[in-house]
């Protein structure tokens, strides 16, 4: 039977790491297949594992290293929220800011306390969070949004790195619901990759 020509690359562990660029199929010479340009960004843990294949014969190689983050210049996201805010105030989506390096690696050694605040002000809770390996995890983040005001900006500070910020538009209905990630929509779907239930009836957010 042929042989594989080239190598490909399969898989990149674990999900929080991103693919940011590079030639993902290589052909062979010599029987070598040089992946010279690989470049891989945003793990939550340093360790990352990229899986090898060749169709023919059927074999499979993992190789794992040690990313070795620069210097911490900025935040940014592991998990944005939905972009609704409310007058009830709970976010649909925990938001989870991690201190990143120039290429988005998280810089695990990284301490201190993010600050969340909302423009225009409004009351806000469970705004002050430390960072954890480098993450900070704002599950009982609070914003009770008035519904005069149409949209709110969310930024997230912390001393010596550059803040993040966030849009977030006021959802216009009853005070009395319940938000529910994940959960498929009963009506109004426009290709959602998320879906928000209110008080019974079912919206959808997504591209």
């Amino acid at each position: 039977s042929a042989y594989s020509t080239s190598a490909t690359l399969l898989a990149v562990r674990p999900s929080s790491v991103t693919l940011l660029s590079g030639t993902t199929t290589v052909s062979l010479s010599s029987g070598a297949a040089v992946f010279s340009d690989l470049r891989v960004a945003l793990s939550a843990t340093p360790q990352v594992t990229l899986q090898f294949a060749l169709l023919s014969p059927s074999y499979t190689a993992n190789f794992t290293f040690t990313v070795i983050p620069g210097v911490a210049i900025r935040l940014q996201f592991l998990q944005e929220p939905l972009p609704f805010v409310s007058p009830k105030g709970a976010l649909a989506r925990t938001p989870v800011v991690v201190a990143a390096d120039s290429v988005g690696n998280a810089v695990t050694s990284t301490t201190g306390t993010v600050q969340a605040t909302v423009t225009p002000t409004a009351p806000i809770s469970g705004n002050s969070v430390d960072f954890a390996d480098g993450v900070a995890m704002f599950t009982a983040l609070y914003i009770q949004a008035d519904l005069s005001v149409p949209n709110y900006t969310l930024v997230f500070q912390t001393t010596g790195l550059q803040s993040l910020t966030f849009g977030l538009v006021t959802l216009q209905c009853p005070q009395d619901y319940q938000f529910v990630d994940g959960v498929s929509p009963t009506r109004g779907s426009v290709n959602a990759t998320t879906a928000v239930t209110v008080r019974g009836w079912g919206f959808s957010y997504g591209s």
